[in-house]
């Protein structure tokens, strides 16, 4: 659920909607975790992240801070699937 856009339906769409972001940009990304709780198979994890994007075509660097919330599910083999994420920017809409 990215900001000021309609929710990604699928995990095709979601691929396309990363894709067309690496394809305009490069980034410079700083991921925190401010907190994670775990609750038998499902984790809620609150994070926040600063960002820099490079206009591949030219053009001025974007500078953000961001702060979201990732749900992750624990598979039957023990590793963790993202579920959901939604996030927001700290830059005016």
């Amino acid at each position: 659920m990215a900001p000021d856009e309609p929710t990604v339906p699928n995990n095709v769409a979601l691929a396309e909607w990363h894709q067309s972001r690496i394809d305009q940009f490069a980034f410079r990304l700083t991921f925190r975790t401010e907190d994670i709780q775990i609750r038998g198979d499902i984790a809620i994890e609150r994070w926040s992240s600063d960002s820099e994007l490079e206009p591949r075509e030219g053009g001025p660097i974007v500078e953000d801070s961001s702060k979201g919330v990732w749900i992750w599910e624990r598979q039957p083999d023990g590793s963790w699937k993202l579920l959901w994420s939604i996030w927001s920017s700290d830059l005016p809409a």
